[in-house]
C-alpha cells in the first residue's frame, strides 16, 4: 500500500440493485480503478453486497436506521430509533476502524452515516437522487436538515436542487449537479 492511497467508505441504506445503486456501483468501480481502497457499510445483504465485492470493494453489514414512511407508525420509530442507537456504536466502530478520508453518504435516507462522519471530524459527501416535492414542506425540510452538516451535496438533477431549495436555500447554494450516466 503505498502512502498515497485514500480509503472512502459508502454508506448505502440498502443491497438491492436499483437506480442509486447501480450509481454506487458506477463511483465503487471508478475509485478502485483509480486506486482507492473502497468500503461499503449497508444494513443488511442482498445482490448488491456481491456485484460490490466483484467490483473491488470491500462490504460490510452494520445496523442503520433508514428513513421510510413506517417511522411514522409507533413500531416503526421504535425500530428506527433502535436501528439508530446500534447504528451509532457500530458505525463509529467501523469508522475507528477505517480510518477513511471521506465518508460518501448515497441517499438522504440514512442520516446517521453524516453525523458519524462529522463528529469523528471526518469529510462527508451526500447524494440526493431524488426530490420529493409532493411530500408536506415540514417533511422535506426534516430530510433536508441532515444535509446542513454535509460537507459536500451532490444532486443528480437540477429538480432536486429545486426541492432543497424550498427548505433551505443554502443547499441548493452548496449542491453540484452531477446527472445520473
Amino acid at each position: 500500500m503505498s502512502l498515497t492511497q485514500r480509503t472512502i467508505l459508502f454508506a448505502n441504506p440498502g443491497a438491492e440493485l436499483y437506480g442509486s445503486d447501480r450509481v454506487l456501483l458506477e463511483s465503487v468501480s471508478g475509485l478502485v480503478e483509480s486506486g482507492w481502497t473502497v468500503a461499503v457499510t449497508l444494513p443488511a445483504s442482498g445482490p448488491l453486497v456481491r456485484e460490490l465485492q466483484d467490483r473491488g470493494a470491500k462490504a460490510s453489514l452494520r445496523p442503520t436506521p433508514v428513513i421510510r414512511k413506517k417511522i411514522l407508525r409507533p413500531r416503526g420509530a421504535v425500530a428506527f430509533l433502535s436501528a439508530a442507537v446500534r447504528g451509532f456504536f457500530a458505525g463509529m466502530c467501523l469508522l475507528s476502524r477505517l480510518k477513511p478520508d471521506v465518508v460518501y453518504v448515497n441517499t438522504m435516507t440514512i442520516p446517521l452515516w453524516i453525523a458519524l462522519a462529522r463528529l469523528r471530524g471526518i469529510p462527508v459527501i451526500s447524494h440526493v437522487h431524488e426530490g420529493e416535492s409532493s411530500a408536506p414542506r415540514f417533511m422535506r425540510s426534516a430530510l433536508a436538515v441532515p444535509l446542513l452538516f454535509a460537507t459536500e451535496i451532490i444532486a443528480n438533477s437540477k429538480f432536486s436542487v429545486g426541492v432543497l431549495a424550498t427548505s433551505f436555500s443554502c443547499l441548493a447554494r452548496r449542491a453540484l449537479v452531477i446527472h445520473n450516466g
